[in-house]
């Protein structure tokens, strides 16, 4: 018999979004200390365009992170998933038109580990939707070196956000040195 959040899952993905949440509910009820349940919750929270809901959420899985004790095998794994919650939760505040609280997110992010691609995408668009046009094109900058680097799949997505805002920038996104770089083929950034 399938748990509670394998049947929250089962009703998001044939569209049933409301008994999802109420799904999610029940498990939250029967567990309140599994942040899988707020993640899927958020998961399908965000879908309904309920952002600033969605934040709340991810946060409660993320008060929870405290309290589980991971093996030492686990650590890795462990911080990937802490970071990437609070990437999830930096967007989530991004759609929810608040750039400078997903900033702080993606801080925490990066705190955990290393910025990688997705954190740099979400902080490219926290940029750009202040209109920080160079700081944007600095960040997929380096999310496009970091996919090349750690043979990311998130590369596409970085040019299409590149395009995308360097359309409504009226301009191309690269650094002054990119030119360098790509004609070397090195991917790192001159000195």
């Amino acid at each position: 018999m399938p748990d509670k959040i394998e049947e929250a899952e089962d009703l998001a993905l044939a569209g049933k979004l409301d008994e999802a949440v109420a799904k999610y509910d029940e498990a939250i009820a029967e567990d309140d200390k599994n942040p899988l349940a707020y993640v899927g919750k958020a998961s399908v929270i965000k879908a309904q365009g309920k952002f600033g809901e969605c934040a709340e959420e991810l946060e409660k899985a993320l008060s929870i992170l405290p309290e589980w004790n991971v093996a030492k095998e686990d650590e890795k794994r462990f911080a990937d998933f802490c970071s990437m919650l609070h990437v999830l939760k930096a967007e989530a505040l991004l759609y929810a038109d608040n750039p400078d609280a997903a900033f702080a997110e993606l801080d925490k992010a990066d705190a955990v580990r290393a910025a990688d691609a997705a954190s740099l995408v979400v902080r490219a668009n926290a940029h750009a939707q202040k209109k920080e046009w160079d700081e944007a094109g600095n960040c997929l900058y380096r999310a496009e070196e970091w996919c090349f680097l750690h043979d990311d799949s998130m590369l596409t997505q970085v040019w299409l956000t590149k395009v995308h805002c360097a359309q409504e920038a009226g301009g191309i996104f690269a650094p002054e040195y990119a030119a360098e770089v790509y004609a070397s083929g090195n991917w790192r950034m001159p000195k």
